[in-house]
């Protein structure tokens, strides 16, 4: 951080994506990606934000890059992507890509939108490496049924016994 530079706290960001119709955009986004509709702005509108989960996306009517993969890009964590992607699939959105665990300890996909935005999904993969020291001790005092059904679902999955 430079010098004199102040620390922000941010809680939020809005990516804003280009498109050429916000009627149509909105309508793609809410109808066949899953998002909901936040707001619209202008009439006729020229600025629309759509949700999804917590996150939302602002859209900004103007001339989306003709390029295919041109157009920005956006990405979002999720926590059940396979279900998303069928979602999509069934939908008939361009899936660039089906999900697939990738190096960087995400299960993802990507989608282009109808502006050449690339959109991505991903889901966080339980690492299973390096493998954990597990070393084994008496518990003198009985536990109640509740922690140890807790112990028993964290170790079940951290993959352990």
């Amino acid at each position: 951080m430079a010098q004199n530079t102040p620390w922000v706290n941010c809680d939020r960001m809005h990516a804003g994506l280009t498109v050429g119709d916000i009627k149509e955009a909105v309508d793609f986004y809410t109808q066949k990606l899953g998002f909901i509709l936040g707001f619209t702005w202008g009439d006729p509108p020229d600025m629309a934000g759509v949700n999804l989960g917590n996150v939302s996306i602002h859209l900004f009517k103007g001339d989306p890059d003709p390029n295919p993969g041109g157009g920005a890009r956006a990405y979002f964590v999720i926590d059940n992507v396979d279900e998303l992607y069928e979602f999509h699939r069934n939908n008939g959105v361009n899936t660039l890509s089906p999900p697939a665990n990738q190096v960087y300890e995400l299960r993802d996909y990507l989608v282009k939108d109808p502006y050449n935005n690339i959109l991505g999904f991903g889901q966080y993969m339980m690492s299973t490496e390096p493998k954990l020291k597990i070393e084994r001790v008496e518990v003198p005092v009985p536990l109640e049924k509740g922690l140890a059904a807790l112990l028993k679902d964290l170790a079940r999955q951290k993959g352990m016994n």
